[in-house]
């Protein structure tokens, strides 16, 4: 199953987040296919797509949007795919075709439906479908294209809590923030921390076969 991330601009580590991504979807992905970026292209990958766009819109829900119908206009990229965010990283084995359809436990998704599906969690997308929902740029109100797509196509949600992995005087340690989750992701600047970075490497040592350079 392909996998497809979503970048803009604004990275504080140089892309960081997606090195660190792609070596835990490779790690524990079963079914990875092709990987698909549409956005900015990052100068240490090698072996994706990139798919390049620029943002043309004030509000990020309009972006994502846009990026996403990019790809599934793409003849090349699977007709299911697990659309990812560079800052999602994964912790335990598990099949990109079988991943559920995460929502927020007591979350609403405002405009896009009755329940947020906006997690911090990669979510399993059809290109067919996602064509055909009835949304666009136009709409004037502050919609998630992933809690639109759940909820407008009746998805089952699997309700869990986003875990964000955060470092700094008084916190617990990242291994007791992680706890025995499976996904996890973090803040802007949390990539730059020496301490962060010190643990993500040593839970990814290895640089993934998409890395030109470490």
């Amino acid at each position: 199953m392909d996998i497809v991330y979503v970048l803009g601009k604004g990275s504080l580590s140089n892309n960081d987040e997606i090195r660190y991504s792609l070596r835990s979807i490779e790690k524990y992905c079963s079914d990875i296919g092709n990987v698909i970026i549409v956005g900015d292209e990052v100068d240490f990958l090698k072996g994706v797509l990139f798919i390049k766009m620029e943002d043309t819109y004030n509000k990020p829900w309009k972006n994502v949007f846009d990026k996403v119908r990019a790809v599934c206009m793409e003849e090349s990229v699977s007709d299911d795919f697990l659309l990812m965010n560079d800052d999602f990283f994964a912790f335990d084995s598990f099949i990109a075709s079988e991943v559920p359809f995460y929502a927020n436990k007591g979350g609403n998704g405002g405009a896009s439906g009755t329940i947020d599906f906006a997690t911090h969690k990669p979510i399993r997308i059809n290109k067919e479908l996602y064509l055909k929902m009835p949304m666009h740029t136009d709409m004037s109100s502050a919609m998630s294209p992933r809690s639109f797509y759940g909820n407008f196509y009746k998805a089952p949600p699997t309700f869990s809590k986003d875990i964000v992995l955060r470092t700094g005087a008084g916190l617990p340690s990242l291994d007791v923030q992680l706890a025995n989750n499976s996904w996890a992701t973090i803040d802007d600047v949390t990539m730059t921390d020496l301490e962060f970075r010190g643990w993500i490497d040593s839970r990814f040592e290895e640089k993934s076969s998409f890395e030109i350079y470490p």
